[in-house]
């Protein structure tokens, strides 16, 4: 498999940052960052999920891209304040999935499963499968939501 991520270090702050080795940015073949980035950065909302312009948020990159219709991020963000509902689950998985298309149409995968799973103390975690060719080649679970708050 091909260098397909810059590798990101977790602090003991628990914020993520590009790592560096020998004064050179380090990559690895998972997929981690890649998803961290497409889900956790805030993909700008329409005029129709959000009204106010100021706050549709989104990614400032996304105005010089060369790209039809290209978008970074996910529309997670859009559910911190709603109640935890099966139409929640639903967004959750539809915004991630969204977010993450892009890795199956550039090719580093053929499909993308996810579930959007909830737990008893009012969490949402996504569980995500990449697949190539039917097999496996990484999974990941993030916990994206807790009681009406945005958390990662």
């Amino acid at each position: 498999m091909a260098k397909i991520d810059i590798k990101m270090a977790k602090n003991s702050n628990g914020i993520y940052d590009m790592a560096i080795s020998g004064g050179d940015l380090q990559y690895d073949q998972s997929f981690d960052t890649n998803i961290q980035l497409s889900l956790f950065t805030d993909r700008r909302a329409s005029e129709s999920e959000v009204q106010q312009p100021n706050k549709r948020r989104g990614w400032f990159g996304d105005v010089f891209t060369t790209l039809d219709g290209y978008q970074i991020g996910s529309k997670l963000w859009l559910i911190s304040q709603e109640r935890l509902t099966t139409s929640t689950l639903n967004k959750a998985k539809a915004y991630a999935q969204t977010a993450l298309q892009w890795i199956v149409d550039k090719g580093y995968a053929t499909r993308i499963d996810i579930a959007a799973i909830p737990d008893n103390n009012e969490n949402i975690y996504l569980t995500i499968k990449i697949l190539v060719n039917n097999d496996i080649v990484a999974s990941f679970t993030y916990r994206i939501w807790r009681n009406s708050q945005y958390a990662s």
